[in-house]
């Protein structure tokens, strides 16, 4: 591991280097483990969040300091720890401009996408709904701001705020931009991508055209 940086009191960057001939797709994860006695076999999943051109590999993982286990261990390693990478694999990929659904750090797997295919014309017309619990629980905020501009909604679930949006991504929010014709990725905690994706199922969305984690 050569940097780990905190983006909020939750969530932390994490870059390492990147092992000879290894590639993934924007969009992709891997199975992570801590290289340390009692951790080699504790692997979790996370998204890479840079693109694949770059010379090292970089993961965004939220930590709550009240858990225990591999994700708190994490917060505590200094650089130049070792951590074991498994394969790439997972199902979310970029298939075109659209709506893009996010819920706290299932934001991860979009990040890559953004960085990899932001700068293209037609990204330009894509749009992105992102909700935490508390104002405090947003991150990268200034960067998802610069990339969508208008077309990114801010939204806190658990608080009022001042800052963002307060509310759900329900039905309601929903039937105001989901064009059946639209493409819809969709990442988050489970309860939430279910609803979502029954809600854009109810509004006419055909399923070839949701995008999710399989």
């Amino acid at each position: 591991m050569t940097e780990i940086a905190p983006l909020n009191d939750t969530v932390i960057r994490i870059r390492t280097t990147r092992p000879e001939g290894f590639s993934f797709r924007p969009g992709q994860y891997c199975d992570l483990a801590i290289d340390r006695p009692g951790f080699q076999d504790e692997t979790r999943p996370f998204s890479f969040t840079g693109t694949p051109d770059e010379s090292s590999l970089e993961f965004v993982v939220r930590v709550h300091r009240s858990h225990r286990g591999v994700t708190a261990e994490l917060r505590n390693l200094e650089p130049g720890s070792g951590l074991l990478l498994d394969e790439p694999e997972g199902t979310i990929s970029y298939r075109g401009p659209g709506c893009f659904i996010a819920g706290g750090t299932g934001i991860t797997p979009f990040l890559s996408i953004f960085r990899t295919h932001g700068g293209e014309a037609d990204f330009a017309t894509s749009s992105l709904l992102f909700c935490n619990k508390t104002e405090s629980d947003h991150f990268l905020v200034d960067e998802l701001a610069a990339l969508f501009g208008s077309r990114v909604r801010f939204l806190v679930t658990h608080e009022p705020s001042q800052r963002f949006e307060s509310g759900f991504i329900d039905i309601d929010l929903l039937r105001g931009c989901a064009d059946p014709a639209s493409l819809f990725s969709v990442c988050g905690p489970d309860e939430m991508v279910k609803e979502v994706t029954t809600g854009l199922a109810a509004l006419g969305v055909p399923d070839q055209n949701i995008i999710i984690e399989q």
